[in-house]
């Protein structure tokens, strides 16, 4: 006799292209069910940032996840910027420089594996040969890690 099985999702909708499986490996139906239970809002940010940006442009922007890719871009849009060209990109992994690829950056840096760990210890050693302390920004969540910005 075949069953369904009703599997309910707590994170955000699945936007890496891979489906969910219709069956398992007993053929049991596999039914999915998306429920979000955090949301997620950009925070404002401050006008003397953009004057700043245009007056001198960051060295880095590195990016720690999807969603701080695409915050970023939407403020962008919003302000009539563009991103400047001399600042190269650093991603936390490759499915955070893939999503900066679609937002149209050119990923400079993402490590070999992701993580916060590896990151780190690979982008601290391609900046380890310049002479003066690059300017780095990172959007980032209020209240998230600060691993990488403690730094």
């Amino acid at each position: 006799m075949r069953t369904n099985k009703k599997i309910i999702v707590t994170g955000e909708h699945n936007d890496s292209g891979n489906r969910y499986p219709s069956n398992d490996n007993t053929g049991t139906t596999l039914l999915w069910q998306e429920v979000p239970v955090l949301d997620f809002e950009r925070l404002p940010v401050e006008e003397k940032l953009f004057k700043e940006m245009a007056e001198k442009p960051f060295d880095w922007i590195i990016f720690t996840s999807v969603r701080a890719v695409r915050f970023w871009s939407d403020i962008l849009l919003e302000h009539n910027l563009d991103f400047p060209i001399e600042t190269q990109v650093a991603c936390i992994g490759e499915t955070t420089a893939h999503a900066a690829e679609m937002d149209g950056y050119t990923p400079d840096f993402f490590p070999t594996e992701p993580g916060s760990e590896m990151f780190l210890q690979e982008f601290e050693d391609l900046l380890s040969n310049r002479a003066q302390k690059p300017r780095i920004i990172i959007p980032a969540a209020l209240g998230g890690r600060t691993m990488i910005s403690d730094r």
